[in-house]
């Protein structure tokens, strides 16, 4: 009887506890859209709201965020990107980019600092839902792009990344890789201060000059986080992998 009763009192207890989460959440969300609908405040405060709202990870914070995503100034979009990398093991959070990097929103050239963070993110939560859409970036127009899907590909580790990035490699070491890079779009925003930290970070990168300055050894890391191999030139990869992709499967 005794047990039963504690058991009880337990099970009101965490009754309790749910119903305060529920309702701290119902706030956060509540205070996060006073400040981000409203016509009045000030862009600085837009974003710290999208910063605040992440503190709490949950399915609910990550949904609500997905119109910022896509529908809000793109300094906004890139916040939202940033802050959801850090929702690891949270369902939704990779929808939410994933909706990101797909939306007809961010396709413009203006967005390419939201599809680098997208792709960005999508690695960080190790997304292998992600793993297809990140594959068909690789050889993307847009070098940066290329070089955040090819960052996201060694961090998602998918066997199909594996002859996607050697296609990839092959490109940058032909005539193609001796192109000039274009510049970096995350340092082009002129962002909220809440994105000095990701506008300080990219310039004090080291400068590449063409696009296999950038994206060759990426593509090197990338494949050997994937394989646990690793190999100096695309010959010897492709040597490797025709002989090994039947068998192959991505190491734990």
């Amino acid at each position: 009887m005794k047990v039963a009763s504690g058991m009880l009192a337990l099970l009101c207890a965490l009754g309790r506890v749910e119903a305060q989460e529920g309702e701290f959440q119902k706030q956060a969300l509540q205070k996060f859209h006073d400040t981000f609908d409203s016509a009045t405040a000030k862009d600085d405060d837009k974003a710290a709201a999208i910063v605040q709202l992440a503190q709490l990870k949950t399915p609910a914070t990550a949904k609500a965020l997905v119109p910022v995503l896509t529908k809000s100034a793109v300094p906004f979009r890139m916040v939202a990107a940033r802050e959801l990398a850090q929702f690891k093991g949270v369902s939704g959070a990779s929808d939410a980019l994933l909706s990101a990097l797909r939306s007809q929103s961010n396709l413009n050239d203006k967005a390419r600092s939201v599809r680098i963070l997208a792709l960005r993110g999508l690695g960080d939560l190790q997304a292998r839902d992600a793993a297809g859409d990140v594959e068909k970036l690789l050889e993307d127009r847009n070098e940066w792009i290329a070089k955040a899907a090819i960052d996201a590909a060694g961090k998602i580790r998918a066997r199909s990344s594996v002859a996607a990035l050697l296609v990839a490699f092959r490109r940058i070491e032909g005539p193609e890789g001796k192109n000039e890079i274009s510049v970096n779009p995350l340092e082009a925003e002129l962002p909220p201060t809440s994105l000095q930290g990701i506008l300080k970070e990219e310039r004090g990168r080291t400068k590449p000059v063409s696009s296999r300055d950038l994206l060759r050894e990426p593509v090197l890391g990338a494949l050997k986080s994937i394989t646990c191999q690793e190999f100096a030139t695309l010959r010897d990869w492709e040597t490797w992998w025709r002989k090994s992709k039947s068998g192959f499967t991505v190491p734990e």
